[in-house]
């Protein structure tokens, strides 16, 4: 059994995005009617079309078979040669499979698309925006970076001001945008600019930008100023004009109760010591001879509170500098009565502000379950901590070190890329209320709001509820907190030596109802789109400004726990 075959040409160059031909000559030597089964095998082996597949040939008769190579016009056509070859398979005789060998060179060539994250940027003093710059051609792009405009309003930081980008990858530099002149009053103004991407040998590709310059004071700043000072002329005026007679009693009252003058210590003459009292039944007698135990008090508080606490210890001081002092018991005795029925201070604690910052001192539970989330993405996502999930050792547990900093950033810029989100502007490297929304429910993203339905008890109900809960309140309340607690335990629980796998919940009346209200309230941003623009992007109700919430102090900072 034998065959004759050749590649005509063997070697052909091609450009992405169009089509060549190379033809495959065979001829059955042998002496037995062969079908012959034609199978491209390399990476060219993507883009090839054979007419036809299958070849029938007679002995000693000769045949063709066309090979229609179309490489796209994307990263994935490597520049340069591309080696392949042609599986010619006899279909009774498997065994005598022949596979000659052919190379298709593709021509190389450059393709950017650049966006800049926001496209209007504002502030007061300076503009952070980012420009995403993505590599679709077939090799290397090394460009540089520069900010244009037409005056001579703004200054331009671009960090970094060169890069080299392989094809398929995109890279994300860092715009810091200043302007030359600070606007103290007046009216905002909207500044426009332009940031160049040069490539060698070709027009760079400019991406148009505006700053809204603010204003470092707002117009209705000095009206509310006036009308201050126009009220500390008025009570100026007005208490001069009246000016009202303070008169102290404490004269009075000394005379009509009959107490006399305090004599100084020095000006008189030396009382003589107060003779000492035996101890009684109950009592036991100090060193200076200062009656104690607990005749004080004689029915005690086994458990004070704090304010009895205090008292009881003001009481008790007064009473002993009374006994202790030779000429003062009456006084301290009276020290001691006024300490035991003062009322101790009421301390007020006020929320702690979100998001959390980088470099917490305590390790925090919340970025302990931020940390353990971002090993569970994808194998080939750069976003990811560790190189499996629950593999947390390149990490300090619970706070926001510099690797934790870096891939959350990495998570935040993706999202906002892909969900039209806003974490990497609200919170960089911080986990605030957007941040938590979207890393509880990315895993959403692949699953229909069917998965939500009233009555449905799975994982997807119980991230999305973790979801809502930092998505509809900036004043997070104590039970709410108390809940996300116990969430964020749950599912770091799953990576432990004893995974109890994925919790679940069940979608009852309140969870569809609070997710009805979170949907309209977020529609105006998302369309609609619940999973891929509400949850994903990290859209939170009440913002009053981009990254704020409050939590309760009293449950803060929930300490990190083993798994």
């Amino acid at each position: 059994m034998s065959i004759w075959t050749s590649l005509e040409p063997a070697s052909t160059t091609v450009d992405a995005g169009s089509t060549t031909t190379v033809t495959l000559r065979l001829r059955n030597t042998g002496d037995v009617v062969e079908e012959y089964r034609i199978v491209p095998v390399g990476d060219p082996a993507l883009w090839v079309r054979v007419e036809p597949p299958t070849l029938k040939l007679y002995p000693g008769t000769s045949g063709n078979v066309e090979l229609v190579f179309s490489p796209p016009r994307t990263p994935d056509a490597t520049a340069g040669p591309n080696p392949y070859g042609v599986q010619v398979i006899p279909t009774e005789h498997p065994e005598a499979t022949t596979v000659p060998e052919g190379n298709l060179t593709i021509t190389p060539f450059t393709d950017i698309r650049t966006e800049l994250l926001p496209p209007t940027c504002r502030g007061r003093f300076r503009g952070r925006p980012t420009l995403a710059v993505d590599n679709v051609g077939n090799v290397k792009l090394t460009a540089s970076l520069a900010g244009r405009e037409t005056g001579s309003q703004l200054s331009f930081d671009i960090r970094p001001s060169s890069l080299q980008i392989e094809p398929g990858r995109a890279a994300f530099c860092k715009v810091r945008i200043k302007p030359n002149r600070v606007m103290w009053s007046g009216q905002k103004e909207t500044r426009p600019f332009t940031v160049a991407v040069q490539r060698s040998g070709a027009e760079p590709e400019l991406v148009d930008g505006n700053y809204l310059q603010l204003t470092v004071f707002p117009r209705w700043t000095f009206r509310v100023l006036s009308f201050a000072m126009m009220l500390v002329v008025l009570f100026v005026a007005l208490w001069f004009a009246v000016h009202p007679t303070v008169q102290s009693k404490a004269t009075t009252m000394a005379l009509t109760s009959g107490s006399l003058p305090v004599t100084s210590p020095t000006g008189g003459a030396v009382l003589p010591a107060a003779p000492s009292m035996p101890p009684t039944v109950g009592q036991q007698s100090d060193s200076d001879g200062t009656p104690g135990g607990s005749a004080a008090n004689p029915n005690p508080n086994p458990n004070p509170s704090p304010a009895q606490a205090g008292s009881a210890a003001s009481g008790s001081q007064g009473g002993s500098q009374g006994g202790s002092s030779s000429a003062g018991g009456s006084q301290g005795g009276s020290a001691g009565s006024s300490g035991s029925t003062a009322n101790a201070p009421q301390i007020q604690t006020a929320d702690v502000s979100l998001p959390i910052m980088p470099n917490n001192s305590t390790p925090n539970l919340f970025v302990e379950f931020a940390q353990y989330r971002l090993t569970h993405i994808g194998s080939g996502n750069g976003c990811r901590i560790g190189n499996a999930p629950g593999d947390v050792r390149s990490v300090t547990l619970g706070v926001l070190d510099p690797t934790t900093v870096k891939q959350l950033e990495c998570f935040q810029r993706t999202t906002d890329k892909a969900r039209h989100g806003q974490l990497l502007t609200a919170e960089p490297g911080e986990l605030g209320r957007q941040t938590m929304t979207a890393l509880w429910s990315f895993d959403l993203l692949d699953k229909s709001t069917s998965e939500l339905g009233q009555g449905n008890t799975n994982q997807y109900v119980f991230d999305a509820n973790a979801a809502l809960n930092w998505a509809t309140q900036s004043a997070i309340t104590p039970t709410v907190l108390t809940n996300e607690i116990n969430e964020a335990k749950a599912y770091i629980a799953t990576f432990g030596p004893n995974p109890t796998g994925a919790p679940t919940a069940t979608a009852d009346s309140t969870f569809t109802s609070q997710l009805q209200a979170y949907t309209g309230a977020v529609s105006g941003v998302d369309s609609g789109a619940l999973m891929n623009r509400g949850f994903g992007a990290g859209q939170v109700e009440n913002a009053a400004s981009l990254g704020s919430g409050t939590v309760p102090a009293p449950l803060w900072v929930p300490g990190t726990v083993q798994p």
